[in-house]
């Protein structure tokens, strides 16, 4: 058998390859050190130098940029290991000479970099040649001294391989090269000063043909609107709707008006998912929300799901929205009744909309959502899941069932299709009385109540699964239903590593006064 030092050239290279690649990502460097024959093969294999750009001082970037070849380049100057370093700003001045090389230029500044680079900087990536740029991000510096801007000649050479752009913290001009792109399939703007009208927004997204996603985040000042947005319908546009038929993602954080101007001007497939995240801060009347939101998406809506087809999500989730100082709720919709679960994907699910800021309670907010949800059919008919995670979701107050049903609750009654509910602690407080109630009956086919991170004593669990034993009819509902306790506290004892479930027994008979339930640890 050939030892390591006898394996061919060509072969020692894939091993090399595979030695400083994800996950072992190991440095190149130790490679040249073994023997004369590694050394000089290390260093005619292209590829594995890539990483070392930036992170290891000047002089490794040197030989870096002089052993990789003509290999495509992936320049990463936004890791946070990267920036710390003294020699960033010499790092990159040897770097960027190379961008007719690089394919991925990711750019950002440490902290406190003098204003005079940044320019420097900014300059060499004007009026130069990237033909092989495929993927471009830049960051901003936070220091107001040294905002950057990308004007008419920021990369102004042809971008024939350009796909992804992603720019916060910027001032842009509207005609910037890199947003003309003719293969730009995703374009990221993030709190960038580069729009001034709703016009504007529109041609730019005319001009990408083959846009996929668009993800666009502003937040503007208390009071202020975007070129005088307003929920009110459009007047007649004389061409119709922008189409965006490549379109598969849009997601918009900025106020409702500038959100619901965006989405009158335009058309999208209705295989877009979309996440909309929608300030309240100028104070908008609850109605105009309501129908201006209703009219932006009753279109999608009922291209995806036709009325009457009976088809729609499979999964529905309402939880709390923090950003920063801001507070409110959001809902999503999922296709897969399990895919939004889990509090910490981040992901947004299919359909997206979060509320926050104005002078809106939660209270009203869900209320906003529930008349949402009363004119889509597609948003309920179909659900199966309900994951909770708002503690308002089943009521904030005790109420007397039989006096006052509150009018969201006929809103629930139409979730017919709901066979398992996801709750956090904060949301279970009334789910109990609401599910046994007498008044009203909801989710017919529900069969599994799921409570995570909750503390609660034998009494709660015994009215929670009682509530679910006494609702059910022998005729929607199986033998199986369950109540599972997930890293629950009971009585004081915490299993965060185990699986408490309450397993129900059949309805008794007419003239059976037991019941059967029981607790397996």
């Amino acid at each position: 058998m050939p030892s390591v030092a006898d394996l061919p050239a060509e072969l020692l290279s894939y091993i090399f390859e595979a030695y400083v690649a994800p996950p072992s990502a190991n440095l190149p460097t130790t490679l040249r050190v073994v023997c004369k024959r590694w050394r000089e093969i290390s260093e005619s294999t292209p590829g594995i130098w890539n990483d070392l750009l930036l992170g290891s001082g000047t002089q490794w970037t040197q030989r870096a940029l002089e052993w990789s070849g003509s290999c495509p380049l992936t320049v990463d100057a936004v890791k946070v290991q990267v920036q710390e370093r003294p020699d960033w700003h010499d790092s990159m001045l040897l770097i960027l000479p190379n961008i007719h090389r690089i394919k991925g230029l990711y750019v950002g500044f440490p902290p406190h970099h003098f204003p005079g680079k940044i320019r420097q900087i900014m300059r060499m990536l004007d009026d130069c040649a990237a033909p092989l740029l495929e993927a471009f991000r830049m960051t901003g510096p936070t220091n107001p001294l040294a905002i950057l801007k990308l004007g008419l000649n920021f990369l102004s050479a042809p971008l024939p391989r350009l796909r992804e752009v992603r720019i916060s913290n910027c001032i842009i001009v509207p005609q910037c090269p890199i947003l003309g792109a003719p293969q730009l399939s995703s374009l990221t703007i993030r709190q960038c000063t580069i729009w001034s009208t709703m016009d504007e927004v529109v041609e730019t997204l005319r001009l990408l043909p083959l846009l996929e996603t668009f993800r666009w985040e502003d937040q503007p000042p208390d009071g202020a609107t975007f070129e005088g947005s307003t929920l009110l319908p459009p007047n007649t546009l004389e061409t119709g709707p922008t189409k965006l038929s490549n379109l598969r993602s849009l997601d918009i954080r900025h106020t409702i008006e500038a959100i619901v101007n965006l989405m009158d001007r335009i058309e999208m497939p209705s295989s877009c998912t979309i996440a909309l995240d929608a300030s309240l801060v100028n104070n908008p009347a609850t109605a105009m929300v309501v129908d201006a939101v209703d009219r932006v998406l009753s279109p999608y809506l009922s291209a995806r799901f036709p009325i009457g087809s009976g088809k729609g999500y499979g999964g529905f989730v309402v939880s709390d929205f923090w950003h920063h100082m801001a507070r409110g709720l959001t809902v999503q919709w999922t296709m897969d009744s399990e895919a939004a679960v889990d509090d910490y994907s981040g992901q947004k699910g299919d359909l997206s909309l979060a509320l926050h800021e104005g002078h809106f309670d939660d209270d009203e907010m869900l209320s906003m959502i529930w008349r949402m949800v009363d004119r889509w059919p597609a948003t309920r008919v179909a659900v199966r899941h309900i994951v909770a995670r708002h503690p308002h979701v089943f009521g904030n107050r005790p109420s007397d069932l039989s006096r006052f049903i509150p009018s969201w609750v006929a809103i629930l009654g139409k979730f017919e299709a709901v066979e398992k509910l996801s709750i956090s602690s904060r949301a279970i407080a009334y789910l109990p009385a609401l599910l046994s109630s007498s008044h009203t009956r909801i989710f017919p086919r529900l069969e599994l109540i799921i409570v995570r991170f909750a503390k609660m004593t034998s009494t709660d669990v015994g009215l929670l699964s009682t509530a679910l034993l006494q609702r059910r009819d022998g005729v929607h509902s199986s033998s199986s239903s369950k109540v599972i306790l997930e890293n629950c506290e009971v009585d004081n004892v915490d299993r965060p590593k185990r699986e408490m479930v309450v397993a129900l027994g059949e309805m008794p008979r007419p003239k059976d006064k037991t019941s059967i339930a029981y607790l397996i640890f």
